[in-house]
């Protein structure tokens, strides 16, 4: 569980099997109108950490997304995502664990990956490039090569973020 920077939370569950992993979470943040905003991921990826689904519902406006992939870089209902084997929720500190755990990059080794970015609250979903350099046992340096926005990200022994500065700190882990 985060506490994010807008005085938001994120709660995440995520089940690892020999079939894969499944990611349960849920986003509450304050909404451009002062409300609650309620946002459920569910991620569904293969055991190399590759995504497969994404099932996005957002509480308040009923709005959902459906994603479906074969895991590598192939979108069966958005062609346009292709070469994209991430997927980047904005402002959703969970999904950064996604390339980390796919890549397992040695310390001082970088990698740039397509990602498929989803906006939030409107759901429109782009291709985008990010870059991640693993700079220092346990940190993980975060570069979005579209915006030019970086940030050195302290994750844990399972790519789990603890610190992501300005947007979200780990209240703990079970």
């Amino acid at each position: 569980m985060w506490r994010r920077g807008d005085g938001g939370v994120e709660h995440v569950r995520v089940a690892v099997s020999r079939g894969g992993v499944d990611v349960d979470g849920v986003v509450a943040l304050r909404g451009d109108d002062g409300g609650v905003r309620r946002l459920r991921y569910l991620l569904r990826c293969d055991t190399g950490w590759r995504v497969r689904d994404v099932d996005l519902h957002a509480a308040e406006d009923a709005a959902s997304l459906s994603l479906h992939a074969g895991g590598v870089g192939r979108w069966s209902d958005a062609p346009r995502l292709d070469g994209c084997v991430d997927v980047d929720l904005e402002s959703v500190v969970f999904t950064n664990t996604l390339p980390i755990r796919r890549l397992s990059l040695p310390v001082g080794e970088s990698a740039v990956v397509d990602v498929a970015f989803v906006r939030l609250p409107s759901m429109s979903v782009v291709p985008v490039q990010q870059r991640y350099t693993h700079v220092a046992a346990g940190v993980y340096r975060y570069e979005s090569l579209t915006s030019g926005f970086r940030a050195d990200l302290r994750v844990d022994a399972d790519g789990l973020l603890v610190d992501y500065p300005g947007l979200a700190r780990r209240l703990w882990a079970a």
